[in-house]
């Protein structure tokens, strides 16, 4: 299931939300696939070490993200070892309300010859109340991002939290939570943390689960499902839907609310594989119940 041209050798970064894109954190693993330790990194824009040819196609993915509050996007790019080598990078983006995370996978440089690429999933689309009132929000976006002093008041993300689970753990420990786990999940994000995230998933809906998150594991995929998560501070339990990919340092989860109507439903999952050849990306899904969307 996995490209046959990805190394096995990856990493996950954050980056804030400025047109630099500049690192907030870097996981341990940057160092094997880059040669630079996570702490040269903090501060400094990804375009300081991406290949001068590269640099357009990395701003034009890094701008519609932030601009259209992309959920999944991937591209593939080249980035410049600390020792000066060329390194092929399949790039998956998400943002993720006060930041983007990005798991970066080192390609095969004997596998498929690089073909330079960007690909959006549909898979967990932003939800739309109003076209009128998302055209207003892009516009605001715009007039943000092209500001001569960077002001983040001009962007309205949506509300979604960001986990880093432990994939060696059979409950899926969770290692990192985002301070928005308190808007979205209500429960603040340090209460979470340390705690195996299948506590918190409804019986229900545990058996799929643990099955999309094995795939996810096993595989370069990513996992698109909804399911109930059961908050400790809230008597219901909150329909939630979440995008997983998977590196060496951890699993990755964007989570945010669902719009789910009906009763005993069941969780949807969607299936985003990259093609072997192309990196280009299709789905597969499947729903045993009715969505609504407001």
């Amino acid at each position: 299931m996995a490209p046959a041209n990805c190394s096995g050798r990856n990493f996950i970064s954050f980056h804030d939300l400025t047109p630099r894109a500049n690192y907030l954190w870097a996981s341990p693993s940057v160092e094997d696939c880059l040669g630079y330790t996570p702490e040269e990194l903090i501060d400094a824009s990804p375009y300081d070490i991406v290949i001068k040819d590269d640099v357009p196609s990395s701003q034009t993915a890094h701008t519609e993200n932030v601009l259209n509050d992309m959920v999944a996007s991937q591209a593939t790019l080249r980035y410049r070892h600390k020792d000066g080598s060329p390194v092929p990078m399949l790039v998956i983006f998400s943002v993720c309300y006060e930041f983007i995370v990005a798991c970066l996978l080192v390609l095969d440089p004997d596998g498929t010859p690089f073909k330079s690429s960007l690909v959006h999933s549909v898979a967990m689309a932003r939800i739309v109340q109003s076209k009128q009132e998302e055209f207003a929000r892009i516009k605001r976006h715009h007039s943000a991002f092209k500001a001569m002093s960077w002001n983040t008041h001009g962007l309205e993300p949506e509300f979604r939290v960001c986990m880093i689970l432990n994939r060696y753990s059979r409950a899926l420990g969770v290692l990192y939570a985002s301070p928005s786990c308190e808007q979205v999940l209500l429960i603040d994000a340090e209460a979470i943390v340390g705690k195996p995230f299948l506590l918190f998933i409804r019986a229900d809906d545990l058996g799929a689960f643990v099955e999309q998150v094995q795939v996810a594991k096993s595989s370069t995929a990513i996992t698109h499902m909804r399911f109930w998560f059961q908050s400790p501070n809230w008597v219901q339990e909150i329909p939630c839907e979440a995008t997983f990919f998977s590196a060496a340092d951890g699993l990755v989860v964007i989570m945010r609310r669902s719009f789910i109507c009906g009763v005993g439903l069941r969780p949807v999952h969607a299936l985003y594989m990259l093609d072997n050849k192309l990196g280009l990306g299709y789905e597969v899904s499947g729903s045993e119940g009715v969505q609504c969307k407001h």
